[in-house]
């Protein structure tokens, strides 16, 4: 018998090391970063203007860390409705908005979508 270890068992050890090192992450968990709603609330309207106001999700750039998937599509924001019932998770804002948007090649259409707006450590922007 061989006093080395098997290749299944250094490749379980390199796994279960990956997982505690990705679970250990950077000093920072969920737990630990706050939420400012009125910052939340504000970012979110500076998102949605600036998309309305024919910007690109990089103007938004370094304030606003965004992504929306219409937006960079080439849809244009004709219109915006931040509605009732937005909830925090402690960590992010959930803002539910009525879109009215006008796609490249389409017609307006309505849609409602939740934006998750997080404001520690970086302002950030994304569609739920």
């Amino acid at each position: 018998m061989s006093s080395r270890p098997s290749l299944v068992s250094r490749r379980g050890f390199g796994f279960l090391l990956l997982a505690v090192l990705a679970g250990s992450g950077c000093g920072h968990s969920a737990r630990n970063l706050s939420l400012d709603p009125e910052l939340a609330r504000k970012s979110c309207t500076e998102f949605l203007d600036a998309w309305k106001a024919g910007k690109t999700v990089k103007d938004l750039l370094p304030a606003i860390i965004a992504r929306d998937e219409d937006w960079e599509g080439g849809a244009e924001l004709v219109a915006y409705e931040v509605l009732p019932d937005e909830r925090s998770d402690g960590t992010n804002l959930h803002i539910p908005t009525r879109l009215t948007l006008k796609k490249p090649k389409g017609k307006e259409t309505k849609t409602d979508v939740t934006y998750v707006v997080g404001t520690s450590p970086a302002v950030s922007v994304f569609r739920e």
